[in-house]
C-alpha cells in the first residue's frame, strides 16, 4: 500500500489538482484515485493528504462527485478513529449537500446520514477498544476544537461531541468550529439532528452536554423555520426530558394563533 504522503503518486495527484491548467480536464484521475482507495492501495497519511486535497477542490463535473460520495461512504467506516480524515471526509459530504444538481445533493444527504448514523453507533460500542495512540490523537484533537472544561467518562465521546456541536450550529446559524463546511442549508441540518434523534436517542440522553445541543437546536427551530417534523419528533422524545425547550417552541408556534394580539397563550411543561 502507499502510505507516505510523499510519495511521488500523491504528489503529483496533489500537483495536478493545483494546477489551474491540469485541475478541469482530472475527472478521470480522481476517478481512478477513488477506485485505489476503495482497494485499500492508498492509506495512512497518503489518504489523509489526497482527502484534504479533495475537500478543498471545486471543479468536478457531478459525475466525479457521485463517485467521490460513494467511495467515502464505502471507506469511513475504517477511520474513525483517524480524526483528520474524519474530520476531512465528514466535511466534504457535507458540503455536497447543498449542490445545486439534485442528484448530488441528495446522495450527499443520504450519505452524510448513513455516516453520522454509523459514527454514532461506533462510538456507543467501541470506546473499551481504543489504543493509547488512539486517545491521544482524540484529545489533541478535541483540546484544538473545544472548552477544556467539557469532559467526558467515554474518550470517542469527545469526537462525537464535536461532530454534534457543528451539526447544531449548522442548524441555528452559526458557523462550525472543527468540520470544514461553509453556508449549509438549515432544514439539511434539522434533518440530520431529526435522523439522530430517531435512531439514536440513547447516545443524546448518555451525556447531559449531548442533551444540552440537542434543548439548542429545539429552542431556535422555530426562528430557524426548521421543518415541522423535526418540531413534531422533538416533542414526542423530549416533552419529559427537555420541558422548557419544548415549551419554549410550542409556545412560539401558539404565538402564530394570537392574532392582534387579541389572545395570548403561554404553555409550560411541569413533570
Amino acid at each position: 500500500p502507499i502510505d507516505s504522503s510523499q510519495d511521488p503518486i500523491v504528489v503529483a495527484f496533489t500537483v495536478i489538482l493545483d494546477n489551474k491548467k491540469s485541475n478541469k480536464t482530472c475527472s478521470s484521475l480522481i476517478g481512478t484515485m477513488c477506485n485505489c482507495i476503495k482497494s485499500e492501495v492508498i492509506t495512512g497519511e497518503a489518504l489523509s493528504t489526497i482527502v484534504r486535497k479533495l475537500e478543498t477542490f471545486q471543479e468536478l463535473d457531478n459525475n466525479t462527485t457521485l463517485q467521490i460520495i460513494q467511495f467515502s461512504t464505502l471507506i469511513i467506516g475504517n477511520h474513525f478513529l483517524e480524526m483528520d480524515i474524519l474530520q476531512s471526509i465528514l466535511s466534504l459530504i457535507l458540503s455536497y449537500c447543498t449542490s445545486y444538481d439534485s442528484v448530488v445533493s441528495t446522495s450527499a444527504i443520504a450519505a452524510s446520514d448513513q455516516i453520522i448514523s454509523s459514527f454514532l453507533d461506533f462510538s456507543q460500542n467501541k470506546n473499551d477498544f481504543l489504543t493509547t495512540v488512539n486517545k491521544r490523537d482524540i484529545d489533541l484533537c478535541f483540546s484544538m476544537s473545544c472548552d477544556k472544561s467539557i469532559s467526558f467518562e467515554k474518550h470517542i465521546y469527545k469526537v462525537t461531541y464535536l461532530v454534534l456541536r457543528d451539526i447544531v450550529r449548522m442548524a441555528i446559524g452559526q458557523k462550525t468550529l472543527w468540520l470544514h463546511v461553509g453556508n449549509f442549508k438549515i432544514n439539511v441540518a434539522y434533518g440530520i439532528i431529526e435522523n439522530i434523534i430517531s435512531h439514536h436517542l440513547t447516545i443524546i440522553t448518555d451525556s447531559d452536554h449531548f442533551e444540552r445541543l440537542i434543548s439548542d437546536a429545539i429552542k431556535a427551530s422555530y426562528q430557524q423555520k426548521a421543518p415541522l417534523t423535526f418540531c413534531v419528533t422533538s416533542m414526542k422524545f423530549f416533552m419529559e426530558l427537555m420541558p422548557d425547550a419544548c415549551a419554549s417552541m410550542f409556545n412560539n408556534f401558539l404565538g402564530d394563533l394570537n392574532i392582534n394580539g387579541s389572545v395570548n397563550f403561554n404553555v409550560e411543561f411541569n413533570f
